[in-house]
């Protein structure tokens, strides 16, 4: 799966746009590399893929959307991202930072 590179090198203002063309770019599922914040606790880029990205899934731009911090995690059927865990769990199976649950990844699924 192709990795797109956020952390520190797009300016919070360009994610959204960014994630747009990755998503228009023709491939069925992409992860994004955001960082995880361990020097403050909180990373500004995450937020904003995270937040953009839940905005285009209402858009019908992508389907679905997945923290890699949630494929190692226990999720509860109420948690947001428990469909989609369990619908791409197979397809996640044996990449690198979703067994490790890499906090500063996202998977995303545009088909």
């Amino acid at each position: 799966m192709k990795m797109h590179d956020l952390h520190g090198t797009v300016e919070q203002d360009q994610i959204g746009k960014k994630l747009r063309e990755y998503a228009s770019s023709g491939e069925s599922e992409f992860k994004i590399l955001t960082g995880y914040g361990s020097t403050s606790g909180k990373c500004q880029s995450k937020a904003t893929a995270l937040r953009v990205l839940g905005k285009m899934k209402r858009e019908g731009l992508i389907k679905a959307y997945l923290p890699a911090e949630k494929c190692k995690a226990v999720l509860w059927t109420t948690d947001s991202f428990y469909e989609t865990k369990q619908q791409y769990q197979k397809r996640l199976a044996s990449d690198r930072d979703a067994q490790i649950g890499n906090d500063g990844v996202i998977f995303v699924f545009v088909k």
